[in-house]
């Protein structure tokens, strides 16, 4: 399949809910094209919505493993609390600090439609939610100041 460009701030998939996949089989391309633009250096997942499809997937690529969930949940978020970098690539040169859970588990499934299960610790970009809702997610938790000087800067 193919890379496909990250959609940006202000497109209106990235705050529009995600549908849940039903048919695995017909989301094959899909997938693909997901494991391919997550894959690329300094990405460690990407969600549909960040590719322009409303569907519920995304591809993570942690320390080199890539892999993918259909209809993804947080199934547990467990340990200490810490202070991480965070950014989204929907949201380019924006980083703040997010307090994240030391470890965490998603559940989903893959195209077969077996049920499957990835878990990491806060090293990992899976344990943002940021890759299951991109822009709606990411933009809530930074504060106003921050989101306005970035709109500023992005518009000019």
């Amino acid at each position: 399949m193919s890379v496909r460009e990250i959609r940006l701030f202000g497109d209106p998939i990235l705050v529009t809910p995600s549908l849940e996949i039903l048919d695995f089989a017909s989301a094959a391309g899909l997938i693909q094209d997901l494991i391919d633009t997550a894959s690329l250096s300094g990405r460690a997942g990407v969600a549909a919505t960040q590719i322009g499809v409303g569907l519920s997937a995304f591809a993570y690529n942690i320390e080199g493993e890539i892999g993918y969930l259909i209809n993804p949940k947080i199934t547990e978020l467990s340990g200490d609390i810490v202070a991480m970098e965070e950014w989204c690539l929907s949201v380019p040169g924006l980083w703040h600090q997010a307090m994240r859970h030391s470890f965490a588990r998603a559940s989903g499934f893959l195209l077969e439609g077996l049920s499957n299960r990835v878990a990491c610790n806060s090293a990992d970009d899976l344990t943002s939610p940021n890759d299951f809702d991109p822009a709606t997610v990411s933009l809530g938790r930074i504060s106003y100041w921050l989101r306005f000087i970035w709109f500023i800067s992005w518009k000019l």
